[in-house]
């Protein structure tokens, strides 16, 4: 029942993503300042790092892909409609897949980026990064955003009826309680257990609550 509950969480996410892409691609269009921070940021870590093949992972309308520079650039999101709006964006090639299965070989990508994507529309977990940790090659760095253990209760009521949902779902599962969220000690840990080094990790406000902005870079051979 459980499982049968999650497939058809997972289509009516995707529905919703679909239908609403149109007015994300508009908001970036009118709004080019929103994330302003973040942009620079990728963009500053894309010159000191020199990138050869990137993916950004969860790319959906494509906001950070004028921000990044390599031989080959992926962008890949689940929900069809996103992408069908990311693809103005002629410097990348796209791939309508889960991120939690990754269609990609070991040691691919010299950057992974995934911004306001934790948190927001997928936990924090291991097998997330598992998988991220997999398509990484062995010196590669890994930047992303996730929402603050302590700002769990967001404060724009439009959000809670999304998020909640998967909440209670997680404890039915006696899986990870967090599931939106993670403290520092949670990050570091996490990303250590996978060999990733934190070089960056900072609360920055976005439009409606904080994230953390996290940079990982592998500093050891995979096992």
């Amino acid at each position: 029942m459980i499982e049968r509950l999650l497939r058809n969480l997972k289509l009516k996410d995707m529905a919703w993503y679909d239908s609403t892409a149109e007015r994300y691609a508009l908001f970036d269009e009118q709004n080019p300042q929103t994330n302003l921070d973040i942009k620079r940021g990728v963009e500053k870590l894309v010159s000191e790092k020199k990138p050869v093949v990137i993916l950004d992972l969860g790319c959906g309308s494509g906001r950070y892909l004028p921000f990044l520079k390599g031989e080959l650039i992926v962008g890949i999101d689940f929900s069809i409609g996103m992408l069908k709006h990311a693809k103005k964006f002629k410097n990348a090639n796209f791939i309508q897949a889960d991120i939690f299965n990754l269609p990609f070989k070991e040691n691919t990508f010299d950057l992974i980026i995934s911004m306001s994507i934790i948190g927001e529309h997928c936990p924090l977990n291991m097998k997330l990064l598992k998988e991220i940790s997999y398509v990484l090659s062995l010196k590669g760095t890994f930047a992303f955003t996730v929402i603050p253990l302590h700002h769990r209760l967001l404060p724009y009521k439009g959000y809670i009826w999304f998020f909640w949902p998967f909440l209670i779902i997680q404890l039915m599962l006696g899986k990870e309680t967090t599931i939106f969220c993670a403290s520092k000690f949670e990050i570091n840990n996490k990303l250590r257990k996978l060999g990733l080094e934190i070089m960056q990790i900072k609360e920055r406000h976005g439009i409606v609550y904080p994230h953390f902005l996290v940079v990982g870079t592998r500093n050891q051979r995979k096992d």
